[in-house]
C-alpha cells in the first residue's frame, strides 16, 4: 500500500516554506531599496509581494509601503485608495486616511481633503493625527469661507496643548478675532501664545547648517518606527538615510548649533535621545 499522504504533506510544507522565505526576502529587499534611493526597483519588489503572494503576512505592509514611497502624491493617492479597498480593517488605514487628506489639501482639492479628514475623525476620533486633522479642517473651512467651522475646528485643537498646533491655532484665532474687532476673544488667544510667532522658513544658503540624529538602526523598520513616532508628535519631514549598514533618522535644519541644541532639549523631554550633527547633504 502506497503512503502518499505523508509525502504529499512534506512537499506542500516545503513549498510553503520556500514561498514564505521568498516573500519575506522580497519585502526586505524592496524596503531596503527605496530607503537607499533605488525607488523604482524597490517599488517593483514591494508590488511583487502583494501581487504574487496576496496571502502573505507581508502583503499588507508591502502594499502600504508601495503607497508610502510612491514617487508623487498622485500615484500615492491611487496606491492608498487601492489599499483601503483591499484592507478595509487594517490598522494602517489611520495613517492612510491622514495622508490622503494631506495630499488632496496640497493639491487644493479641498472637497476630497475634507472628505478623508472627516473619514479619519469618524473612524479614529481619538487618533494620533486628530489634532492635525482638526487643524487642517479648520484651514479648509477658512478657504471655503465657512467662518463658524473654522473657529470650531481650531478651538478644538486647543485641547492638544503639547503639540505645535496649539500655538499655531491660538495665533490664527487671535488674528481672526483681532481683525473682526472682537477684542475680548482676541486677548484670550493672545494670552495663550505668549511670545510665540510663526516660524520663518529657513534659507539654507549658508555654508553650514545642523540637524538632529535621533537613532541609528540595523534594520529599516526600526528607523521607520521612530519616524512615525516623530510625526505623531508634530515633528514632520524626518529623513531616513542609510550609511554603511545603519539606517539613521535625521530631523531639522538649523542655522546655528545653539538653535539645534535648544530644540534637542525639548525633544529629550518628550523621550527622545539624539545628538547634533552637521548636515552635509
Amino acid at each position: 500500500m502506497r503512503k502518499e499522504g505523508p509525502v504529499l504533506f512534506i512537499i506542500v510544507l516545503l513549498v510553503s516554506l520556500v514561498s514564505a522565505a521568498a516573500d519575506q526576502d522580497l519585502f526586505n529587499e524592496g524596503l531596503d531599496d527605496v530607503i537607499r534611493g533605488k525607488t523604482d526597483a524597490g517599488l517593483l519588489k514591494l508590488r511583487t509581494v502583494y501581487l504574487k503572494y496576496p496571502r502573505s503576512r507581508f502583503a499588507e505592509k508591502a502594499r502600504y509601503y508601495a503607497g508610502y514611497y510612491a514617487p508623487d502624491i498622485f500615484q500615492q493617492a491611487v496606491e492608498f485608495k487601492d489599499f483601503c479597498e483591499q484592507y478595509p480593517n487594517s490598522k494602517l488605514k489611520e495613517g492612510v486616511y491622514y495622508q490622503l487628506g494631506m495630499n488632496f489639501y496640497y493639491l487644493k482639492n479641498f472637497t476630497e481633503a475634507q472628505a478623508y479628514f472627516e473619514k479619519y475623525l469618524w473612524e479614529f476620533p481619538g487618533g494620533i493625527f486628530a489634532d492635525s486633522v482638526n487643524f487642517y479642517l479648520g484651514i479648509i473651512a477658512r478657504e471655503k469661507g465657512e467662518s463658524d467651522l473654522f473657529v470650531s475646528k481650531l478651538s478644538g485643537i486647543l485641547n492638544y496643548t503639547d503639540t505645535p498646533f496649539y500655538l499655531i491655532g491660538s495665533f490664527m484665532l487671535f488674528r481672526y478675532f483681532r481683525d473682526m474687532g472682537i477684542t475680548e476673544r482676541a486677548e484670550k488667544y493672545r494670552n495663550n501664545i505668549g511670545d510665540f510667532s510663526p516660524p520663518l522658513k529657513f534659507n539654507s544658503g549658508a555654508s553650514e547648517c545642523w540637524e538632529i540624529q535621533l537613532g541609528a538602526f540595523s534594520k529599516a523598520e526600526g528607523a521607520l518606527s521612530v519616524k512615525k513616532d516623530l510625526e505623531k508628535k508634530g515633528y514632520e519631514n524626518a529623513e531616513i538615510i542609510k550609511v554603511d549598514n545603519l539606517y539613521k533618522v535625521l530631523w531639522g535644519e538649523f542655522k546655528t548649533r545653539e538653535d539645534a541644541e535648544k530644540t534637542l532639549v525639548k525633544m529629550k523631554k518628550k523621550g527622545y535621545e539624539g545628538r547634533i550633527i552637521v548636515k552635509d547633504r
